[in-house]
């Protein structure tokens, strides 16, 4: 954890580990000093595959992970404004590919909108006390 400038911002770099077996990532977060968002993340898998699934079914994900940069637009509104991931994959030992996402966000605009909803009064039938009968009523009784 340290303080340190990302592309002009000050920012506090903080990195994570999982504290038990059962959390599967690792990696590290850029939050902004002033604000307390953050600016940029970057995960990797924490774990390595089971090196009996590596060996015996010749199957393993090497690199996984993301990284996601946010951007602010006004006063409390980050976005994010990319996305990327590269990893290798092998599975049964004769599939291996390279795999790299890239995502970028744009147009970003702001919009004010004033909306309004109104509704038309409810008529409602006349109430019948009970026991009373309507003169045109020919229901028996």
């Amino acid at each position: 954890m340290g303080d340190e400038d990302y592309r002009g911002l000050p920012v506090h770099r903080i990195t994570f580990t999982p504290n038990s077996s059962n959390a599967e990532w690792k990696g590290e977060v850029l939050v902004s000093r002033d604000e307390y968002q953050p600016v940029w993340v970057a995960t990797q898998l924490a774990h390595k595959i089971p090196l009996l699934v590596r060996t015996a079914l010749g199957t393993n994900l090497h690199g996984l992970g993301f990284s996601v940069r946010y951007q602010k637009f006004d006063d409390g509104l980050w976005l994010p404004v990319s996305y990327g991931t590269e990893f290798r994959l092998r599975a049964l030992f004769f599939y291996n590919r390279s795999i790299v996402v890239s995502l970028q966000n744009t147009g970003f605009q702001r919009a004010n909108v004033s909306s309004r909803i109104e509704f038309a009064e409810v008529q409602t039938a006349p109430s019948v006390s009970a026991g009373t009968v309507s003169p045109t009523d020919r229901t028996p009784r």
